[in-house]
């Protein structure tokens, strides 16, 4: 089994050695980085999809759909 590092300013600290309570709060922590990665990547995703709609959106705009502003 590979050991469990917990890496702060202060040092690496193995988290073996960390109180029952500590493990469970260093896994879910890593459970929190795992999620917050996979947001990240959502959002990247989301992000590109919205583009491409709103590139789409770019070919529907022209003297036909445009609203003429009152002189």
């Amino acid at each position: 089994m590979t050991e469990l590092v917990f890496k702060t300013d202060k040092g690496d600290f193995n988290v073996s050695q960390f109180s029952t309570d500590g493990q469970r709060r260093f896994q879910l922590a890593q459970q929190l980085v795992i999620e917050v990665r996979n947001l990240s990547n959502e959002i990247e995703s989301k992000q590109a999809a919205l583009q491409w709609f709103k590139d789409e959106l770019q070919k529907e705009c022209n003297a036909g759909t445009k609203i003429q502003e009152d002189e």
